[in-house]
């Protein structure tokens, strides 16, 4: 397992899927700057963080997230899978 802790701004508002066994998740999208270098994280929240991902992964709002890197094979994108999301003050839209 490689944890992570992610600092950004999210990209992306969270969206609901559900997985084959029916489990809904959360998607989101965090963009983060670091030494002028933009990258962007695909971000999935299950379980308990489901509901407050939902209602509080808003474009544009600052997020600190600690997770573990996941990749499902050699060539699929890799994602972090939320253990815990911090949430700042709403701000403006990063575009």
């Amino acid at each position: 397992m490689t944890s992570v802790i992610l600092q950004g701004k999210i990209y992306r508002s969270a969206h609901s899927k559900k997985t084959n066994k029916g489990t809904p998740v959360a998607l989101f999208v965090v963009l983060s700057e670091s030494n002028r270098e933009i990258n962007f994280f695909n971000v999935v929240a299950t379980g308990n963080l489901y509901q407050s991902t939902m209602k509080n992964a808003i474009e544009g709002r600052m997020v600190k997230i600690v997770g573990e890197l996941r990749q499902n094979s050699p060539i699929s994108n890799t994602r972090v899978v939320a253990l815990s999301i911090e949430y700042d003050d709403y701000s403006e839209k990063y575009y």
